[in-house]
């Protein structure tokens, strides 16, 4: 009796699996050769995910479910990595401004910037 793989506890853990899943493409022996598919075996599928009622072929709606779960983990990894990057320009947009504000400052004292004095040859 083969030991199924635990079912993913969240969207998170669905995307991680679904990394890990080889993709390959096959013919069926009842389709034409030039007949091509695209996805992971269903062995391999049943083993990663723990879903279905056989490891013989892939339902449907466990497919989906792992294509939305896997989005929906996406989506959320987007949106932190938008909000990373916004918080980044804000804060990249501050400096600028501080050093701009200084650079005007020292200005106004008249103080120049000294050029380092060459050698002499």
């Amino acid at each position: 009796m083969r030991s199924e793989a635990p079912v993913p506890t969240s969207a998170q853990d669905v995307l991680e699996r679904l990394c890990t899943l080889h993709i390959s493409t096959w013919t069926y022996g009842f389709d034409h050769e030039s007949v091509r598919h695209l996805g992971p075996m269903a062995q391999d599928f049943a083993d990663t995910f723990g879903l279905g009622s056989n490891n013989k072929q892939i339902a449907g709606v466990d497919a989906n479910g792992v294509c939305m779960a896997s989005i929906q983990a996406l989506q959320r990894r987007l949106l932190a990595l938008e909000a990373e990057v916004a918080r980044l320009n804000d804060q990249l947009a501050e400096n600028r401004k501080s050093v701009t504000t200084k650079d005007n400052q020292s200005d106004r004292r008249g103080t120049t910037t000294r050029t380092p004095d060459r050698p002499t040859l």
